[in-house]
This record gives C-alpha cells, structure tokens and sequence, in this order.
C-alpha cells in the first residue's frame, strides 16, 4: 500500500475538530421541519459518507475532546483560553453527535483529561506495532507530528470535503521539518489557534532554519551561542522557558491509558456501512438528499463476507451549458454536461439554501438561478449527477454562504447574481469570452458551448474529450 493509498487503513478521526468545521462550513438555516438546527449533523454526516463511499475504511474510530480541562490547562492557565464559547446552535447538536456516529458503525473514544488528539495518537501508535496502516483526519496540524510510513494525515481545508493527505515528504515540503519535529516547530513558532505562545519574533520560516540547522529545541539550547544573529539568540534566551514550554503543550500523548481494549479496537477491520441505521437517521433528520446519495453509493455486493460496500455511483458528474443568452448559469468545477439519457433527473425541492450548499461542497455541480419574486428571493438548483436536481429558495443573505464553497467557477451570466462579486474567488473561466476568442467569426448565438464543444461544420476548435 502507498502512502497516498487510504484504502483499507484504518480511519482515526478528531470528532471535536470536525463537527466544528461542519458547523462553520454549512448554512445555519438547515433544520428540520420543526426548527431542530442540523447544520453541524448534516455536515459530518457528509465527511462519513466520503470516508465511507471513496476509501473502504477497516475500521473507523472517532475520537472527542473530554469536556473537562485537560492536564495542558492545569500547565499552562491560558491553553486555548482565546476560544470563544461554543455556538449555541452547535451545542444543541453536541449531543446527538455520537449518536451519529453509532449509526454508521463508528467507535466512540473520549477519555477524561485528554484531548482527542491524544487518544488519536494512542490509536495510530498501537496500529503501526500491529501492522495496520491509518489514517488520521482533523483540522488540528499539531497531529502532523504522528506521520511516517505507515501512517498519514488527511487534513481538513476549506469546506468540509476538501482534504490535503500529508506524508513524511509533503510534511517536509510544506513546513520545512520532519514530522517528528512538528512539537520542536510549534515550540519555536507557537500556535495562535491553541494560544500556544512560543518565541515572539519567530516565524515559520525561522523555526524551519533553526531545526534545519540544530535538529531540536533541545538542541539549540544546548548549542544557543552558534546561532548567528544576535538578536535572535537573544530572543532565545529571553524565552528559554517559554518554548521548553509551547513544545510539552503541542506533543501528542502516544499512551493514553484507556479502558478500551486497543487490540480489539485496532484489529476489528471488518468495516462494513451499516446502510439500514444510517438511512434511519437520515430519514429522522430529513436528510433527503443523503438518503439518495446513500442508495447511489454504497450497494450490497458479494464480497468477502458480504454486507455494503462502496460503489461508484452512475452519472458522477454534471454540468450546464453556459454562454449564449438567457438564464443565469454556472458549472462549479467545470464538468463536462452529462450525456443524454433515457429519464431527466427527478426535481427535488428542499426547504432553504443549506441543501444546495451541501451539494457544492460535496463534489462538482451544476447550479443556475432565476429571480423569484419582488422580495430579492431566487429561485436556485443544482445538478452533480445521479438522478436527481435540488432545488430551493435562496434568500438575500444566504448567498455569500453558497459562493464560499464554491472552489471555482466557469461562468458568464452567474457574475450578475447577487454577492458574487463578494466571492472568496472569482470566475476562473469565463464561457463567453473564452467563446469568442475560440472563434471571433462566428455570430454570438453560435458560440454557445454545447456547439463549440463538438465537430460541427466548421471542424473542431480544440482536441481533447470533447471531440472523441
């Protein structure tokens, strides 16, 4: 198995960091019918089915931060102190959390005075001595530390479903250390995201060069009159304690004692989706959406010992046909448009933007909006394939949260639409322009991109996909 290979490993996931990220991620007008907030639910929900549906776990553990402090805060008062208090619409969901990841047939881990960090260490420690690969999924880089060959971190970025998986050598590529030096890194550096505080005056670039250099933070202290800039030894020294300190703070404990029989835990690799209990909650929580992808992706199949495994849904992609004139469309990702089929998709209306939002973040998508009303409402749908377009109404301030999640954009019409010139990223193609410098002849109406895409009598205007 490679290093970028997740198939089969063993799935460690911080729980604590990815339901908040969900939460941030998705509109917090996704409820149920009767006002119960699912925004956070929905969003795990999704992470689960990714891992689930893309990488055939072995086994999944989630693990959550303890609610009381932790043995950090009794070393250092302000550990984390910075955080605001938990949202309270997040906190409403808090509870029903492990409830979600029971019924995809996940183990549960917290254990009191630990962060799940630490538990996730344990875990991923215990597997490498048995000779079971993992791969750890949080939002936390202080886990970068626990990287080697048999274990790797799938770092959570923008959104919910976009992820970096970090190696021994992309660790080194992007932070200039070795995993094992991350606690030495964050030492020097700090943390402003744990209050972590580190030497004032050091930045990444400098922390790299001082372990480049000398290997450790023990190492420079013990060798601190080599150190070439005056100021910089200084500072060292000044902040000796300090950093001796932000590293304890940043290493991960590798032996939590847990009740739990980690030799169970660790070898239980008969992962199969428990597709009736999910559906169940999905259906409890109207997560209509979900409960289609569910049956698109994950089938009974006649595998060893049986049960649902993942499959590749028919239709993984779609686009609409922007340029020309009328109606305001988009591709999100830029997918080519789906081949003509026997049955159009099903409408499928929810209640608000959220769901629409879920489907951006998910994967590549068709979208297009039409005004709906006096009110500054539109009416607004999505495609990424399968057998199905979502549709709902967008309110005013609801935009700048769609056009968030939005990686980019090949678009013409879609800048009229309100927000977008707010968006985090612009159009990254624009279809009439690119049209007209294909073909500058030609009458506007025929630079449409369905016809530009294809032989017509004129031949082809550019190889590729598109002309085969």
């Amino acid at each position: 198995m490679t290093p970028d290979d997740l198939t089969r490993r063993l799935f460690l996931l911080d729980g604590s960091s990815l339901a908040y990220r969900a939460y941030f991620a998705l509109p917090e007008t996704i409820a149920t019918r009767d006002g119960f907030p699912t925004n956070a639910i929905y969003g795990l929900s999704q992470m689960f089915l990714k891992i689930v549906t893309e990488y055939s776990p072995c086994a999944v553990v989630v693990a959550w931060d303890a609610r009381e402090k932790t043995f950090r805060h009794e070393e250092y008062e302000e550990y984390k102190a910075q955080r605001p208090h938990m949202p309270d619409l997040l906190s409403i969901q808090w509870d029903r959390l492990p409830e979600l990841v029971e019924a995809f047939g996940f183990v549960n881990l917290v254990k009191g005075g630990y962060e799940a960090d630490d538990l996730l260490g344990t875990l991923a420690v215990a597997a490498r001595e048995r000779g079971v690969q993992a791969a750890v999924v949080t939002g936390d880089r202080d886990s970068l530390q626990l990287v080697d060959d048999d274990i790797v971190v799938v770092a959570t970025g923008r959104g919910i479903t976009d992820v970096k998986v970090y190696t021994p050598a992309r660790v080194v590529e992007r932070f200039g250390v070795e995993p094992g030096q991350i606690p030495d890194f964050i030492g020097l550096k700090g943390d402003s995201s744990d209050n972590i505080p580190g030497v004032p005056g050091i930045g990444e670039k400098t922390a790299a060069a001082l372990l480049q250099q000398f290997g450790s933070l023990e190492a420079i202290y013990e060798r601190l009159d080599e150190v070439a800039s005056d100021k910089r030894r200084a500072l060292l020294a000044e902040h000796e304690q300090t950093a001796r300190l932000s590293k304890r703070l940043a290493t991960m404990v590798r032996d939590v004692p847990l009740e739990e029989d980690l030799g169970a835990i660790v070898d239980r690799c008969d992962y199969r989706v428990p597709v009736a209990d999910v559906e169940d909650l999905f259906r409890r929580y109207e997560f209509t959406s979900l409960v289609r992808r569910l049956k698109e992706t994950v089938v009974a199949s006649p595998v060893s010992g049986g049960g649902a495994v993942a499959a590749t849904p028919g239709g993984s992609g779609g686009a609409a046909t922007p340029g020309g004139s009328g109606g305001s469309a988009s591709a999100a990702g830029g997918v080519p448009a789906p081949a003509a089929s026997a049955s159009l998709p099903a409408l499928v209306v929810e209640r608000g933007a959220g769901a629409l939002a879920a489907v951006l973040e998910q994967r590549e998508a068709a979208f297009a909006a039409v005004p709906a009303g006096d009110g500054g409402e539109w009416a607004a749908a999505v495609f990424a394939g399968g057998d199905a377009v979502v549709a709902a109404r967008v309110l005013a301030d609801e935009w700048p949260a769609l056009w968030r999640l939005v990686a980019h954009v090949m678009a013409h019409d879609v800048k009229a639409l309100p927000g977008f010139a707010g968006a985090p990223r612009g159009a990254a193609y624009d279809t009439a322009v690119a049209a007209y410098l294909l073909t500058p002849d030609r009458a506007e109406k025929d630079r449409a991109l369905a016809t530009l895409a294809r032989l017509d009598e004129a031949g082809p205007l550019f190889d590729g996909p598109a002309d085969e």
